[in-house]
């Protein structure tokens, strides 16, 4: 409302002057006019500078409040651009918000009707103590399932909302290393997989989250054992790269991607193989908690000669 006043302000403030300079002008070319007819000279060359005087300061006076409604209506096109914008992203936000609802109350919906049909048979049916066993190792499974689900999905919903603290401190990322490498090897021996360890050299300092970078390492390692073939290699590399950071390869013999699926892998809830358990979130986080961290994340791969995802660390 105040905006309006001010606008209707400056068009009467303008249409004022208008109105005072053409009667001004009028009113000297009256003086002009007779002072011509009584051939009154010096009167004459003192009424055309008054003339003058009167055009220049009509000019001037008009310039005034047009450039300010020029400058009004900038400010006004400015703050109508941005409010669409935020608009646009509200929208978007709210619209990915129902998408991720709905994906996760999908993915979701498979194990707990799993575990309510086992848990109901066990209730219901005689059976056995194998199959009883049985059963009840299948419920578990479902149970550690749908909690891996919760806490990815708790990991995606920090990252985005910027509720993750980063505590960048200096270490050698080869200790790292050999810790994802113990951590890692149950699910290696349980694929008969072997891993490879690869140092250019005896240390490689970086700067970053300690424990989000480890996180971030057995990510990965975990969806090249998830993805890779039975009795496949893992090979992580550690090196310098030309530009004086480090990078880290982590390299599998799985079935490789495609160009097409590269350009989707690190989207939530993105599953490229029907065959194996997940959410699909495990990498989407991955490359958030990269992101956070100022870590280039990226995956090279040829299909049907497996995959290798690597990161880059500026320091």
């Amino acid at each position: 409302m105040k905006t309006e006043f001010v606008k209707l302000s400056q068009l009467y403030l303008c249409f004022c002057i208008i109105l005072l300079s053409v009667n001004a002008i009028s009113i000297s070319w009256e003086f002009y006019l007779e002072e011509l007819i009584t051939g009154e000279q010096e009167a004459f060359d003192t009424q055309m500078e008054f003339v003058s005087t009167v055009v220049v300061f009509s000019v001037l006076s008009l310039l005034y409040p047009f450039c300010r409604l020029r400058r009004w209506l900038i400010v006004q096109n400015q703050v109508q651009l941005e409010l669409e914008e935020a608009k646009r992203i509200a929208d978007q936000a709210s619209s990915a918000k129902t998408l991720f609802v709905a994906q996760l109350s999908h993915e979701l919906k498979t194990p707990m009707s799993a575990i309510k049909g086992y848990a109901e048979f066990l209730r219901t049916e005689p059976c056995d103590a194998k199959l009883q066993s049985d059963l009840l190792a299948r419920i578990e499974s479902a149970c550690e399932y749908t909690l891996s689900i919760v806490h990815d999905s708790l990991d995606l919903a920090a990252v985005e909302s910027g509720h993750v603290v980063v505590r960048d401190s200096d270490f050698d990322l080869n200790q790292v290393l050999d810790e994802c490498r113990d951590l890692i090897m149950p699910q290696l021996q349980k694929k008969s997989l072997d891993l490879s360890v690869n140092y250019a050299e005896e240390s490689h300092w970086v700067c970053a989250d300690r424990t989000l970078v480890k996180q971030i390492v057995l990510n990965l390692l975990s969806n090249a054992v998830k993805y890779n073939s039975e009795s496949g290699k893992i090979i992580l590399t550690c090196d310098n790269d030309a530009n004086g950071g480090v990078r880290l390869d982590v390299q599998d013999t799985g079935p490789g991607l495609s160009e097409q699926d590269q350009k989707k892998i690190f989207l939530p809830f993105v599953r490229l193989s029907s065959g194996e358990e997940g959410a699909g979130i495990g990498l989407s986080v991955t490359q958030k908690l990269a992101e956070t961290q100022g870590i280039k994340l990226g995956v090279n791969s040829v299909q049907g000669q497996g995959a290798t995802f690597w990161l880059k660390f500026a320091c």
